[in-house]
């Protein structure tokens, strides 16, 4: 309880603490920017995993082409050269749905470097400039 002029009650004093509500919201910021980094990051990491799979892809298909041509070739082969065929799709178009997986994530990591940026852009690690400058006098 605190008592103001003439006994009466008077409201307590609030001291405001902003350094402190500055380095929680710089703390704050800065978490921010952790997360937007690790979420890049994992995308980065999808992007080289599709890249990885389309190349074991793409192997696999020249793979199955030359052992297309060589059944070709061979008159008794016709069903083993159907499922190779058949088989040689099924990888097509697993690859041409990881090239679209991957601009999908491309796009995503171009979304997410631009808030990143965005981010360290709005990063404030100082005060206001008049007491910055206060306090070098």
């Amino acid at each position: 309880m605190v008592l103001g002029v003439k006994g009466k009650l008077a409201a307590p004093v609030r001291t405001l603490d902003p350094v402190g509500r500055r380095s929680r919201r710089a703390a704050a910021q800065v978490n921010d920017l952790l997360k937007l980094q690790k979420e890049t990051a994992n995308i980065e990491q999808q992007i080289e995993t599709t890249r990885e799979q389309m190349q074991e892809y793409r192997s696999r298909m020249d793979e199955l082409h030359g052992q297309i041509l060589s059944l070709r070739e061979v008159r008794t082969g016709a069903a083993l050269l159907t499922a190779l065929e058949r088989k040689m799709k099924d990888i097509s178009d697993k690859v041409s749905g990881a090239t679209i997986a991957l601009v999908n994530l491309q796009e995503r990591l171009m979304i997410s470097r631009v808030h990143f940026q965005d981010a360290v852009a709005e990063l404030t690690l100082e005060g206001p400039a008049p007491e910055r400058s206060a306090a070098l006098n």
